[in-house]
């Protein structure tokens, strides 16, 4: 990777100039790129320009970005953007400004200049009307994908000779504060801005739909339904609603009452609930959980008996003290029943859904957004219980949408997990579309357990490793495992890990010096900017599905936004 010196901090840093630099950062550790740059201009004022980038051969290149072409209107030859409406004047002065900086260090490199616009395609820049000298300096999404030929265009006879150390040395001294090290950690620092302003600029969908009193959206693994749903429910609560925000699984249940808790909200109300918390309130007394940790119990007893009870409350007019809503909103959908698990009549038709519509106050003409996919409900579960076109039935006014953009994964992980497929997996992959534009990022680590090493040994290891690099901190990784629980996976009995404690990802204690974990199944709707998977073979060594472990396996790698470590024993 290109060796790296970041001033521009994340939440500056433009899309445009983000995309620039996943192109910049695939070129080798002979090259150093400045983002975000500060010089001086000719009346002694400070500017910041947005790149400089300096190659083995040829000297250093000053790049503008802009999210779109500078139209040049022939007549006087001036174009739209900054300057009195002349970028290329703007790109002249930041030029000028840089020379003069380096100058003032030595005898720097020469310094050559362009304007990027990484979205355009060439045949737009060439219709753009530049002057010929104009066009030259206009760089377009072809051009960054050819960068040796660009930068050979750009230097010209200068490229037959290398930039000796001496001037290498008046360029990281006059931009880098004399340090050119690489910062592969603050450039994973902008990759999480762009996920973020990414899915938020998604939104608009949601604007676009508000005139429809129910929403059906679906979409796969990474492309935004999570916060898509919490985006919908804040926009409930503004027009004065109280909304009931379901969520399947524990962890994903205190993330979001979390995130819903620090929202300030001017009227309305979120509340979250899980299906198991929800459905135990409303029976109250009606039905007792067993006081056994008997798994076959508990599974008669969450997949039957409590369903069964509140269903049939539901139907029979025992829900007079039950609270009520204006809105639902349920992510995960493809986890909540549409159907009882028993045929009686006793039993309405819609399963869950029946009571939940039972809590709203104008039930099934109530405002609702439903967010799920259908291949991530978990095989060991019926797939009969979720039929969506019952689930389309039961409403009054519903709309259907599609989340077909990958909107949180680095092009490594994505890559990962396409060529990554089998019976159990191919609906998850196939829900998945690749955007025009994913990051770049660290490629995913496999890594075998040495002679005398163990699984917790390997974890710390690699998780300092993350710390060291700049890459991640601790309480950024989130380790996943098959089993129900810690003390029965690979990891075993044990709070802590080196130096930081072991916390269940539900755990409100998971400060900066915790390490996050939970199930597999457990993870399903949270994501993380590292993941580390254990207690299970490499996705190429699975040869039985007994287990579900293709499933489990895409589940856990697909958690992940940016880094990805499979500890193998």
């Amino acid at each position: 990777m290109a060796r790296w010196c970041i001033y521009r901090p994340a939440d500056r840093a433009q899309e445009s100039e983000i995309r620039v630099a996943e192109y910049l950062r695939k070129l080798d550790d002979k090259w150093l790129v400045v983002w975000g740059y500060l010089y001086k201009d000719r009346k002694g004022l400070e500017r910041e320009g947005d790149f400089l980038i300096l190659g083995p051969a040829g000297g250093a290149l000053v790049l503008e970005v802009k999210s779109s072409i500078p139209r040049v209107y022939t007549g006087t030859g001036y174009g739209e953007g900054d300057d009195s409406g002349d970028p290329f004047a703007q790109l002249m002065k930041e030029w000028g400004g840089v020379v003069s900086t380096m100058n003032k260090k030595g005898h720097g490199p020469f310094a050559a200049k362009a304007i990027c616009v990484p979205g355009a395609e060439t045949s737009e820049v060439d219709a753009a009307g530049f002057a010929d000298v104009q066009r030259t300096m206009v760089l377009g999404k072809a051009d960054l994908e050819e960068w040796i030929k660009t930068w050979v265009r750009l230097f010209g006879e200068k490229v037959r000779y290398p930039v000796e150390p001496d001037r290498q040395r008046v360029f990281a001294n006059a931009f880098c504060g004399g340090n050119a090290a690489s910062q592969q950690g603050a450039f994973i620092d902008q990759t999480e801005e762009l996920f973020r302003r990414h899915i938020e600029g998604q939104f608009g969908l949601l604007e676009q739909l508000s005139g429809n009193r129910q929403l059906l959206v679906s979409g796969g693994a990474g492309t935004g339904k999570t916060m898509h749903a919490l985006e919908q429910a804040f926009r409930y609560a503004a027009q004065g609603m109280d909304v009931l925000f379901l969520v399947y699984n524990k962890a994903l249940t205190f993330h979001l009452r979390r995130i819903v808790a620090m929202r300030k909200l001017a009227v309305g109300s979120v509340t979250v609930r899980g299906w198991e918390e929800l459905f135990t309130e409303l029976v109250g007394d009606e039905v007792k959980a067993p006081a056994s940790d008997n798994y076959d119990l508990l599974q008669q007893y969450y997949d039957k008996n409590l369903p069964v009870a509140v269903m049939r409350m539901s139907s029979n007019g025992g829900c007079a003290s039950w609270p009520s809503y204006d809105a639902l909103v349920v992510d995960e959908g493809q986890d909540h029943d549409t159907q009882g698990p028993e045929t009686s009549e006793s039993i309405p038709d819609g399963g869950w859904w029946a009571v939940y519509q039972s809590l709203l106050k104008e039930g099934a003409a109530s405002p609702a957004s439903i967010f799920y996919d259908i291949g991530q409900r978990p095989p060991f579960r019926s797939k009969d219980g979720f039929d969506e076109n019952a689930l389309l039935g039961m409403w009054s006014q519903v709309a259907m949408v599609r989340l077909d953009s990958a909107l949180r994964y680095t092009r490594n992980i994505y890559e990962l997990l396409m060529r990554n497929r089998s019976d159990e997996t191919s609906t998850l992959i196939s829900a998945i579309e690749r955007t025009e534009f994913l990051p770049e990022g660290p490629d995913p680590e496999f890594i075998t357990i040495g002679e005398n090493q163990t699984v917790r040994d390997v974890v710390l290891e690699t998780i300092s490793r993350w710390k060291a690099q700049g890459l991640s901190q601790p309480h950024e990784v989130l380790i996943l495992y098959r089993r129900t629980n810690i003390t029965s996976s690979v990891l075993g009995e044990g709070g802590v890990l080196g130096s930081y404690n072991l916390r269940e990802i539900s755990d409100d204690n998971a400060l900066e010096n915790t390490i996050r974990h939970c199930s597999i199944n457990k993870a399903k709707g949270l994501d993380s900017k590292a993941v580390i998977l254990v207690g299970m073979p490499l996705y190429e060594n699975i040869t039985t599905d007994r287990g579900h472990d293709h499933y489990n396996w895409f589940m856990a790698a697909s958690r992940a936004r940016q880094l990805f470590a499979q500890i193998v024993e």
